[in-house]
């Protein structure tokens, strides 16, 4: 769901300002709820209009590669990310400006329906702000492969004023986000939970009600499939057996499951181990191994 948090300071702080309040009050970023108590915090941080620009600023004037460092996307810069404190701003190219009218949607992530895997607290810093459609679903009933249904649930339009404070939710909330009318900035205070860690982020066809993408795959996947490019033995065999047996993220233990396929090994020792990974109950991993074991009984 999307929560508007109500704030009402009026002072502004800088970073350093923000990091020893956050310290000193004792403040979390590690759950939905630790985030809503920032939120006077983040107001206040935001209330510093300089703030943003300065820093854009200040990468510029920086060499090429630590000004790299700073970039995290097409639109989005990392303000700071320290102990247990992780800032970004993100910019809203406006329908009017030059910048939207030579960059595609998903540069921006316009009119692309997503979730998240981590929660955050946004807040309008500069411009009218963006618009953004919002539905609900239930991550924890989803297997997570391309095409699979998904029950969603509109929660409407909503539109990320200046000064307004946003909580989103990982793995609940999904939002399409319209270009304002003139370029925005948001600035962001995010989640520092584990939820991320060995979960995957999706984007959906609202209109289809399905999963059309994996957005944010688990870099074991790719990894894995590198390694079994290049390395066939036997030996690898313990290793990617485990990583398909106990990976909590069920992606990655579907394509170590893929990957041992390519491993140069008997029949019988491959079949039992798309076996045991069928018993396993995941979804996506028991498609892996169906598939395999088709693969195999064909040879």
């Amino acid at each position: 769901m999307v929560e508007i948090v109500e704030t009402s300071e009026t002072d502004a702080i800088s970073i350093e300002e923000f990091c020893d309040e956050y310290r000193a009050q004792g403040l979390s970023s590690a759950s939905p709820e630790g985030l809503k108590e920032c939120a006077p915090l983040l107001r206040r941080l935001s209330n510093n209009k300089r703030l943003v620009v300065d820093h854009i600023r200040d990468a510029l004037m920086q060499p090429i590669d630590a000004r790299t460092r700073s970039v995290y996307s097409a639109q989005a810069m990392i303000m700071y990310r320290q102990n247990g404190i992780y800032l970004r701003c993100a910019v809203w190219p406006g329908v009017e400006g030059d910048l939207y009218g030579v960059s595609s949607n998903r540069a921006f992530t316009y009119e692309f329906p997503h979730d998240h895997n981590f929660d955050f607290l946004t807040i309008g810093h500069l411009g009218p702000g963006y618009e953004t459609t919002c539905y609900e679903y239930d991550y924890d009933v989803v297997d997570g492969y391309v095409g699979e249904q998904v029950d969603l649930k509109p929660l409407g339009r909503f539109r990320l004023n200046l000064d307004e404070t946003h909580l989103y939710r990982g793995h609940r909330t999904i939002h399409v986000q319209h270009p304002p009318q003139s370029t925005s900035v948001s600035l962001n205070l995010m989640g520092t939970g584990i939820i991320s860690a060995h979960t995957d982020q999706y984007i959906f066809d609202p209109s289809m009600q399905h999963i059309s993408e994996v957005a944010t795959p688990n870099g074991l996947v790719h990894l894995l499939a590198i390694y079994t490019a290049t390395e066939h033995v036997e030996s690898s065999l313990d290793m990617i057996d485990t990583i398909a047996t106990n990976h909590p993220n069920g992606q990655v233990r579907a394509a170590a499951v893929r990957a041992i396929q390519g491993i140069a090994c008997s029949p019988d020792i491959k079949e039992s181990i798309y076996l045991r990974a069928m018993a396993r109950g995941n979804p996506l991993v028991k498609r892996a191994a169906q598939t395999a074991l088709n693969s195999l009984a064909s040879q």
